[in-house]
């Protein structure tokens, strides 16, 4: 499977998504993650689809509270090669609020981080996100249908 399947597609980063969300969760475990099973390129369409998803669901505390927050590092790696300046520089901001501005990438331990940190310091990152200044769904869009040869799984 490869994103040319996708590119043609309405909303091919949404397709991608889908598929990366088979392949990295087995059917009778739906907790457990599996992200070494996709290629770079769909784990970049992966987490920058979550992410997004996840900062409009509930914003960015948020995602620190859930399992994407494992992924703040490359997160942050992927919207910087997508071009997503604002976002950038919002998730910069976030990561600030936590002790040398990483979050741990222990779920556990992140969330012990989160204790210390009021839910209500995110508002304003979340209020200038909800703007969608780098319009990430369709940067995704973009990215899938210029990256046709990239397959979803690895190799």
């Amino acid at each position: 499977m490869i994103f040319n399947d996708f590119a043609h597609s309405q909303q091919p980063a949404l397709e991608v998504f889908n598929a990366c969300l088979d392949t990295v969760y087995d059917t009778n475990d739906l907790n457990t993650e599996h992200i070494h099973r996709i290629s770079p390129d769909a784990k970049l369409v992966y987490l920058l689809w979550g992410f997004d998803s996840q900062v409009f669901n509930g914003g960015f505390w948020y995602v620190f509270g859930t399992s994407l927050g494992d992924h703040s590092e490359d997160i942050l790696k992927f919207l910087r090669s997508v071009g997503a300046k604002t976002s950038v520089r919002l998730l910069e901001k976030a990561l600030s609020r936590f002790p040398d501005s990483k979050p741990a990438k222990d779920y556990d331990q992140r969330q012990k981080q989160l204790e210390h940190i009021d839910s209500d310091d995110f508002i304003d990152l979340d209020d200038k996100y909800y703007q969608d200044q780098d319009q990430m769904i369709e940067l995704l869009h973009q990215y899938v249908r210029s990256h046709t040869e990239s397959c979803v799984t690895s190799h």
